[in-house]
């Protein structure tokens, strides 16, 4: 089956299953919830961007066949997530996240050494002093202590 027949016919089921969800949503019944958020909320945007995001996909351009290496640069990002996830917890947030990113940043294509070295840090110090010292929510701090 070529790849834009495919594009088609899994957009229209993703536009479908999109509007789906958001009809069970808006009929959810909802009474005074804690908090005075809405449960069909999340839901019902994910669903919307999925409507979105699908209808791109049907009326993209022809795309050419998926190259070997892109395929394997998309799973070495998905290895490399996973790895993240397990180091975070033992390693700790600030390291496990500066080595997450420049990895993530050779692996997409980043060339430039002087950006591999300075983006991770500069990114995983803000997300740490946003977190941990402005919204005071605990980042993991791994067998380090830091």
């Amino acid at each position: 089956m070529k790849m834009k027949k495919l594009d088609y016919i899994l957009s229209c089921f993703l536009i479908l299953l999109g509007i789906a969800i958001v009809y069970e949503t808006l009929q959810m019944k909802i009474s005074g919830s804690p908090g005075g958020g809405n449960p069909a909320f999340y839901p019902r945007l994910l669903a919307v961007l999925l409507i979105i995001i699908s209808a791109f996909l049907f009326f993209g351009k022809s795309k050419e066949e998926v190259k070997v290496r892109n395929i394997a640069r998309i799973t070495l990002l998905v290895i490399f997530f996973f790895l993240y996830t397990f180091a975070l917890k033992r390693v700790g947030f600030l390291v496990s996240t500066m080595v997450w990113i420049a990895l993530t940043m050779l692996i997409v294509g980043k060339k430039n050494w002087i950006e591999v070295i300075i983006i991770p840090p500069t990114i995983t110090f803000l997300i740490y002093l946003t977190f941990w010292k402005i919204l005071y929510i605990p980042l993991p701090q791994g067998i380090l202590g830091w």
